[in-house]
């Protein structure tokens, strides 16, 4: 399929593990392309950039059926292209999540996700951005729980 930014392939951003397991299509339309691209250019090439070593997509677009399958929010801005979960290896999760904050990188929201042993989510928007930073964890019951997270607190 091709290059969306120069560091970014559509290929690592619709990858599903999940849809290939289970026989599922994970193919976006032109709408989600296009988010894809406005994604990259505005917030992952710009990390890049500014980290200056590669970064590691998790889990990119997801489609409808995919992201109910792996249990994600009904509202997840990933079914629209428009969020990614990455990793930067040899840097801490926490120095991503401050870098895209304090860069001034236009997010809409950052998730710290599972500590150093999980990952960042970051979404972007073309409305007005909430510039919302939250940590996810396990609750008691082991359901994915979210709160405001202040990433300059220790962790």
């Amino acid at each position: 399929m091709g290059n969306l930014t120069e560091h970014f392939g559509i290929e690592e951003l619709t990858r599903s593990e999940y849809a290939l397991r289970n026989g599922l299509d994970n193919t976006p339309d032109p709408e989600v392309i296009a988010n894809l691209f406005a994604l990259c250019n505005n917030v992952l090439e710009p990390l890049r950039t500014i980290l200056g070593v590669p970064i590691h997509i998790n889990s990119g677009y997801r489609s409808p059926v995919v992201n109910r399958g792996i249990g994600g929010a009904a509202t997840s801005q990933h079914q629209d292209g428009l969020a990614a979960d990455l990793i930067v290896p040899g840097k801490q999760n926490i120095r991503v999540v401050r870098t895209l904050h304090i860069e001034g990188i236009p997010y809409d929201q950052l998730i710290y996700e599972f500590g150093e042993e999980g990952w960042v989510h970051v979404s972007w928007t073309f409305d007005e951005r909430r510039h919302q930073i939250l940590r996810a964890f396990a609750g008691p019951t082991g359901k994915t729980m979210y709160e405001p997270f202040d990433p300059w607190k220790p962790v």
